[in-house]
């Protein structure tokens, strides 16, 4: 096997064992931090810019 394949194989396999990482961590710990999300009030009317 020339040495770019070997490379490249190592390349592929840390890789993929990167994503089951990061998939694993996803799935084990969702987000820690708890984002509280405000009310948002939309207005009865939008002000339109004129054109001159």
């Amino acid at each position: 096997m020339t040495n770019w394949k070997k490379i490249r194989i190592l390349l592929l396999i840390l890789s993929f064992i990167n994503v089951l990482l990061v998939l694993g961590q996803v799935a084990i710990q969702p987000k820690r931090d708890k984002n509280t999300v405000d009310n948002f009030v939309f207005p009865e009317v939008v002000p339109l810019p004129h054109k001159p």
